[in-house]
């Protein structure tokens, strides 16, 4: 990907976090200080841009998340990693957290790119499998148990900001919901 179209990408991120997905190529276009046609000729329709986005979001977030955790360490000490990381993702990165949402549930997105956005977390699917067969964890589908990973968590992160939990005590409340999830998908 080269710079202008990381740059046309981040631009409609922030549109998109600020505005929704109704906002129009045009301005995201003159935001991101090109001419409409320069963005077309990067994203040959609005929909290749939304989807763009998605996947770009999902996999940088994969990789932030998934990157520096030691995959080959307990099961339990990879599943932390990740709710921790997240956690952090998301602190770090609210414009594509909340675009990230936005898209997950305005059915803008196909199948097939949500499953390409999803590609780039094949490594913990590939661990939420091999909990299942040692008979750690229960059996349940790959992607349903992300989903309480993070609907759990996003529960978390909304009680810490509404609360205005201190920070001194954030990290125990993240831990907390951490062991709430971790028994419910453990046999």
């Amino acid at each position: 990907m080269n710079n202008k179209n990381t740059h046309i990408i981040t631009t409609a991120i922030h549109l998109f976090a600020k505005e929704g997905v109704g906002v129009s190529t045009a301005k995201i276009a003159k935001v991101a200080n090109v001419s409409n046609g320069t963005l077309f000729n990067y994203f040959e329709t609005k929909q290749v841009l939304i989807d763009s986005v998605y996947v770009h979001i999902k996999t940088r977030m994969a990789s932030y998340i998934i990157d520096p955790i030691n995959l080959e360490g307990e099961l339990h000490d990879i599943f932390l990693d990740v709710w921790l990381s997240f956690a952090r993702w998301c602190k770090e990165n609210p414009l594509e957290k909340t675009t990230l949402d936005l898209l997950k549930t305005s059915q803008v997105l196909s199948d097939d790119v949500m499953d390409e956005g999803n590609q780039a977390w094949l490594k913990i699917d590939e661990k939420v499998d091999q909990g299942i067969t040692d008979g750690i964890l229960i059996k349940l589908p790959d992607d349903l148990a992300c989903s309480i990973c993070e609907g759990i968590l996003d529960s978390t992160l909304s009680y810490i900001q509404s609360r205005n939990i201190p920070q001194s005590e954030v990290a125990s409340v993240i831990e907390k919901s951490f062991n709430i999830f971790w028994k419910g998908i453990t046999k």
